[in-house]
Order: C-alpha cells, then structure tokens, then sequence
C-alpha cells in the first residue's frame, strides 16, 4: 500500500517538474536570442571575468 502511494508522490512531483519546464521554454521562447544570451551571461560565474576583459578590450 505505502509503496502505490510512493508511486503516486513521483508522479505528482514529475508533473510539476514537467509544467516548470514548459513554463522556463516557454519564457526562453518569448525572450529570444538576446533574451537567452543575457540570462546564460548573468547566470554564468565567468560573467564578471568576461565582463572586464570587454571593457579592457574596448579600452585598448
């Protein structure tokens, strides 16, 4: 009995997991190419080092 009722708590939670991917691919799609490349730049720990290296760039 306990271990249906495991079953049922796995599916819930993929559901879950599955409408919040829909949601993210959905938000990616509205945002676009500029949209995403912003998103992966900020959440990038190299974002701060790729940042300086362009303004040294641009200052040279």
């Amino acid at each position: 009995m306990s271990n249906q009722h495991h079953q049922h708590d796995d599916l819930s939670k993929d559901k879950n997991i599955k409408d919040k991917n829909i949601k993210e691919a959905y938000r990616d799609y509205e945002l676009g190419i500029a949209g995403k490349l912003t998103k992966a730049f900020i959440t990038s720990p190299l974002s701060i080092i790729l940042f300086f290296a362009m303004l040294g760039a641009g200052i040279m």
